[in-house]
């Protein structure tokens, strides 16, 4: 459904039909997206204790010559979490916004 197609749809609806679906969706989400943040901040914590270092400072010094296969997988997953992380973080200050205003309308 396109975002048009879904403003004409809410047209029919009252207004607070339309908050107490965005509301209920966003309490069925919120979890879920918590849920990935706390994976993402548990394998970001087992890399840095791995290699002993921040990504930022792994990312901005690079990898060793030297280094493995292991490693460049290491770095590319890791990068994977971190952005996950930024993601969901950015998700869940989102919804937490929507939801005091739902809630405070209420």
């Amino acid at each position: 459904m396109t975002k048009q197609e879904l403003k004409q749809m809410s047209k029919l609806l009252p207004d607070k039909e339309i908050d107490s679906v965005i509301r209920e969706g966003l309490v069925v989400r919120l979890p879920l997206f918590e849920a990935r943040r706390a994976l993402a901040k548990e394998k970001i914590a087992a890399f840095q204790k791995k290699h002993r270092k921040s990504y930022k400072t792994l990312k901005n010094k690079g990898l060793a010559v030297s280094a493995d296969y292991n490693a460049h997988e290491d770095f590319v997953e890791w990068g994977h979490w971190e952005n996950t992380l930024k993601d969901t973080e950015s998700i869940i200050r989102w919804f937490n916004q929507l939801l005091k205003k739902s809630f405070g309308k209420s």
